[in-house]
């Protein structure tokens, strides 16, 4: 049984982003922040940096401050696993803005996603053609 070496690497992180415009300190369990946290994910490579479109709030956010939160990166060389764990954490700690619980942005919970998902070529065309037939 050959063993994936790419999987066993921890190749996520869980960052945060901050508003400029709230300096202070913000203090959650062990951790402090500078500024008032917004977001919270999970993510490897630059995704920290692609700012969110699909999140009507933090869209909404990320226009107030010109689309340039401070980015903060949590920790590194997670798996997956342990990324999703900390990322459910924070939110929790810090609490969801559309639950009246805190700050975040973030819709849901977190934990959820699909790294790595390639869609079928059947399946972008049918995304073709509902965007098309929305325009």
């Amino acid at each position: 049984m050959e063993i994936n070496r790419k999987r066993m690497r921890g190749e996520y992180y869980v960052y945060v982003y901050l508003d400029p415009r709230k300096p202070g300190v913000y203090v959650y369990g062990d951790y402090i922040f500078d500024f008032e946290p917004i977001y919270v994910g999970k993510g490897k490579r630059k995704r920290a940096y692609y700012f969110e479109r699909k999140n009507p709030l933090l869209k909404n956010k990320l226009v107030k401050i010109n689309n340039k939160p401070i980015v903060q990166i949590l920790t590194h060389q997670l798996l997956e696993p342990k990324a999703f764990a900390l990322e459910q954490y924070l939110i929790a700690l810090i609490g969801r803005k559309d639950q009246n619980k805190g700050s975040l942005c973030n819709l849901t919970n977190g934990g959820e996603g699909s790294s790595g998902h390639i869609c079928s070529e059947e399946r972008k065309q049918k995304l073709r053609e509902r965007k098309q037939s929305k325009e």
